[in-house]
C-alpha cells in the first residue's frame, strides 16, 4: 500500500478511536480505484462496513477483485457513480475523497449531496488546488479537525480530516 494511503488509514484509525463504543464505524471511499484503503481498514477492524465508489467500471472491477481476494466483499458495497451520488442517506458516517484535485473534491462536496448523505467526517487529500478546496470548506462551515502532510515517492500530499454537523449553503441557511 502506498505511503499516502497508509497515512489516510492512520488518520481514519485515529479518529475512529475517539468515537464512543456504540458508534457505527462505516466509510465510503469515493474514487476508490483499487479499494486498498477500505480493505485495509476492514481487515484491521477500524471500520465494520465500506462502500467503494468510482465513476468508472474498470477501477471498480479491480476493487471487487481485491475485496474478494481479501475475503471482505460481504462487508462492502460497490457503486459505479460520480461523487457522493451513489451513497444511500445515512449509509456511512465517514468518507475518504483522495487522489484528485481540490476543485473536483469541492464539486463532490456540494451542499445538496453532503446534506442528503448525512456524512459528518471527511478525510480529504487534494493533489492540486488545495487552496481552492480550503477556501470552499471554510465558506461552507466545515471544521478542520486535523491537517497532516506525508511524502510518497518524492511528492508531498496534504491529508485533512474535516467535520460538519450541518452544512450551510451559500444563502446562509442550514
Amino acid at each position: 500500500m502506498p505511503k499516502r494511503l497508509k497515512a489516510l488509514a492512520e488518520a481514519v484509525r485515529d479518529f475512529s478511536e475517539t468515537l464512543p463504543e456504540d458508534t457505527e464505524r462505516t466509510l465510503a471511499d469515493i474514487g476508490c480505484d483499487h479499494a486498498l484503503l477500505p480493505i485495509r481498514l476492514l481487515r484491521d477492524g477500524v471500520i465494520t462496513y465500506a462502500v467503494a465508489s468510482d465513476a468508472n467500471e474498470g477501477p471498480l472491477s479491480r476493487a471487487r477483485e481485491n475485496a474478494e481476494t481479501a475475503g471482505l466483499s460481504g462487508r462492502m458495497r460497490f457503486v459505479c457513480a460520480d461523487g457522493l451520488s451513489g451513497l444511500r442517506p445515512g449509509e456511512v458516517r465517514m468518507a475518504v475523497i483522495a487522489g484528485m484535485g481540490g476543485e473536483t473534491i469541492r464539486d463532490i462536496l456540494n451542499p445538496e449531496e453532503t446534506r442528503r448523505t448525512g456524512i459528518t467526517d471527511y478525510f480529504l487529500s487534494p493533489h492540486t488546488k488545495a487552496e481552492v478546496l480550503r477556501e470552499y470548506l471554510f465558506a461552507q462551515g466545515f471544521e478542520m479537525r486535523s491537517e497532516r502532510m506525508t511524502e510518497d515517492r518524492g511528492k508531498r500530499y496534504l491529508l485533512w480530516h474535516v467535520h460538519r454537523e450541518g452544512i450551510s449553503d451559500r444563502s446562509g441557511e442550514t
